[in-house]
């Protein structure tokens, strides 16, 4: 697939939590062209090979010479390369150590920096100068931004946002960066949140021309004539900035929402195009625990979005596609892959974010974290070490939830329903997983998340509700682990495994062996 457009057309690799396989990185990056995709937003997080301080750098990080191997791959291979780094909130990778306790903007807050502090300000900057020794060669560089929710909580901060107010104090921070580091060098790009619903606080911030301001919106399918994003984007472009969209492209868990994440993509490119905005920027979350293969469909979706002449929401089109991905494809996939994308999110009172049921979603963090760390609970990112995390507890505590709430019929229902499509969408990847002939390995792996998904509906069917044996439960999961293991192997690096397993099948295997 070839789209000859000026416009950057881009996905998202978020290296957060568990890491892929550099090797199958190496395959994956060459396919992007294919898919219509001429630029990479490559979000390293604590995967960079970091030397000032070590310490932040994840065992499985790239080696300075893996890095090197992977950005040539990527340029190569005639994408364009963005690297993201964050400078000011979402830090928690960094924060999170003791040894860094004093950048943060109050002491239990682990995910942003003091601005008004000169000592996270040389943080930052070296952040940035030893990401951008590996990119010499690219134009942009992206320096996050996005959800700093905490601006003003120190009193030094705080008198200058009562002042200033806050989109001026976040630009401040922004002009900092783009005067005293390397960023300078860069044509820079940040997420745009702080001017939402407020275009005129965005003019008032006097942003420097030239910026490029990422807008994302990770649930809608369409964006009204003269709404606010069309207000936004006018403002950007009376004050010279580039303007990017960006949708999100595997919101679910295991396996991406299907319909939602095509009708965002949709809905973007739609928007991308009327408005004459200079690009859209697919993201893909790791906190959603996705492989890579699973998302093919939807980097696909991306580039065609752009083609007068292609539809993504059609089912022709996602036929046609699967069936040049598997070299086999029965009509009822793309069905399969609908059904399989349905996620459960359960409202809790008093959580303040929902609960996933049926296997873990970062957000189920908010059980983990105890009261008084409010500020992680709302964030749901995982603590530095998982083995402060008792994913097996977890699970437990998610089922007496679900206890409580059986003398509604909302949770039965959904219960039966997912159990349902689970099943159907398991006999068709099954088949794929028989009978493709490319891609097998990937075929493989949808097959077992499948019946992943289908097997820990049964076991909470089974504990909530008595539903179901629990022989026959253990059984079925003694069979698909080491299955799962072998077909996840490829494509994660193999302390990820091991994560990945702990995540999905212990705590299923403890709930009904707790009984």
């Amino acid at each position: 697939m070839n789209h000859k457009t000026s416009r950057m057309i881009g996905v998202h690799l978020d290296l957060k939590y568990m890491m892929p396989s550099k090797r199958y990185l190496l395959r994956w990056l060459q396919t992007l062209p294919q898919k219509g995709i001429n630029t990479l937003l490559l979000e390293y997080e604590d995967k960079f090979p970091f030397q000032q301080r070590p310490f932040i750098r994840d065992p499985q990080a790239f080696t300075p010479g893996e890095l090197r191997t992977f950005l040539d791959t990527a340029r190569e291979a005639g994408l364009q390369v963005i690297p993201l780094l964050q400078t000011l909130s979402h830090l928690e990778f960094a924060l999170a150590h003791d040894a860094l306790a004093d950048l943060r903007e109050a002491p239990d807050i682990h995910t942003q920096i003091c601005p008004c502090n000169p000592r996270a300000l040389q943080f930052v900057s070296d952040l940035i100068a030893e990401v951008a020794a590996y990119h010499e060669s690219d134009e942009w560089m992206h320096l996050g931004m996005d959800e700093a929710w905490f601006l003003g909580t120190c009193p030094a901060c705080r008198e200058r946002v009562e002042t200033v107010g806050e989109p001026r104090f976040w630009a401040d921070h922004l002009r900092w960066l783009l005067t005293n580091t390397v960023a300078a060098e860069k044509r820079v790009m940040v997420w745009d949140d702080v001017f939402w619903g407020k275009p005129e606080a965005f003019t008032a911030a006097e942003i420097p021309p030239g910026l490029g301001l990422v807008a994302w919106n990770y649930g809608a399918r369409r964006f009204p004539p003269d709404g606010s994003l069309d207000r936004r984007v006018a403002a950007y472009r009376a004050a010279d900035c580039k303007v990017f969209g960006a949708p999100c492209l595997n919101w679910g868990v295991l396996t991406p929402q299907h319909d939602h994440c095509l009708g965002n993509t949709v809905g973007w490119a739609d928007a991308v195009q009327r408005l004459e905005m200079d690009g859209l920027l697919n993201t893909s979350w790791a906190c959603f625990h996705v492989p890579l293969p699973m998302q093919s469909l939807y980097e696909y979706a991306t580039g065609a979005a752009f083609d007068g002449d292609t539809d993504p929401m059609s089912e022709t089109w996602q036929a046609t596609t699967l069936k040049q991905e598997y070299g086999w494809a029965a009509d009822d996939l793309p069905q399969a892959l609908r059904q399989l994308g349905v996620t459960w999110e359960q409202p809790i009172e008093g959580l303040g974010r929902p609960i996933t049921p049926i296997v873990y979603g970062n957000m189920d963090m908010v059980m983990h974290y105890p009261e008084g760390q409010e500020e992680r609970r709302r964030r749901g990112a995982y603590p530095l070490d998982w083995n402060e995390i008792d994913f097996n507890r977890l699970l437990e505590d998610k089922i007496c939830v679900l206890r409580e709430l059986a003398d509604q019929s909302g949770p039965a229902a959904k219960l039966e329903e997912l159990e349902r499509d689970y099943a159907a969408a398991c006999k068709t990847a099954a088949t794929l997983a028989q009978k493709a002939r490319r891609q097998r390995r990937e075929a493989r792996l949808l097959a077992c998340l499948a019946e992943l998904k289908l097997l820990a509906t049964r076991v909470i069917r089974y504990r909530v509700q008595g539903h179901g044996y629990r022989g026959t439960l253990r059984d079925d999961l003694a069979r698909l682990a080491p299955q799962l293991e072998t077909a996840i192997r490829p494509f994660l690096e193999k302390p990820s495994c091991h994560r990945a397993l702990r995540l999905w099948i212990e705590p299923l295997q403890h709930a009904l062996n707790a009984v």
